[in-house]
């Protein structure tokens, strides 16, 4: 492992140690996979680093997928969300998979990311997945279109209103409970 690289692994581990109480560490593959509570979803986070341009990588797969019939729809909220408020980061969506990602990446080739830059950008990928975990998947089950999500984001703020706007408040029973077929929790 070359030492520049082995200093951004070592930092990583530093941030995670000062972050989380339990990780599940793979160490062949740079990678650490923990669960944090989320509102109303838990939250996988799978956070490494990876030689190449030596990158510092956070991902978080929201735990649902999307059926068939409402991927048009989801794509299209998932592309407004993306061009209306991200900056650093975005969320992925596999047509093919129905399977959404939340991914954010820095490279630091030949530079070291602070501990403290990566306990922010943790934290970022958690607040950004947990403002809209929810919101994506009442919009993967249907109970609201494209045109009713962008009628919600306010034009001065850009923050979105509460969920009990969006429509129906319903009860939510865990994505895992309402899936017929869901992904194993690691994230690739």
């Amino acid at each position: 492992m070359e030492n520049s690289f082995k200093r951004l692994y070592d930092t990583m581990l530093k941030a995670l140690d000062n972050m989380v109480s339990g990780y599940e560490l793979n160490q062949e593959k740079h990678m650490a996979i923990f669960k944090v509570a989320g509102d109303p979803f838990d939250i996988m986070l799978t956070v490494r680093v990876e030689e190449e341009f030596e990158q510092f990588v956070v991902l978080s797969q929201l735990e649902f997928i999307v059926p068939d019939k409402y991927k048009p729809e989801y794509l299209m909220i998932v592309s407004s969300i993306n061009f209306e408020e991200m900056f650093l980061g975005g969320f992925d969506f596999s047509l093919t998979e129905g399977v959404t990602v939340f991914r954010y990446s820095q490279i630091c080739e030949e530079s070291l990311m602070s501990q403290e830059a990566m306990e922010i950008a943790i934290k970022y990928v958690y607040d950004t997945v947990n403002k809209y975990n929810e919101r994506l998947f009442r919009a993967s089950r249907g109970e609201f279109m494209y045109d009713e999500f962008e009628d919600d984001f306010e034009e001065e703020s850009g923050d979105l209103k509460d969920i009990e706007e969006i429509g129906k408040k319903k009860e939510l029973k865990s994505p895992k409970e309402t899936d017929e077929k869901v992904r194993g929790s690691e994230i690739s």
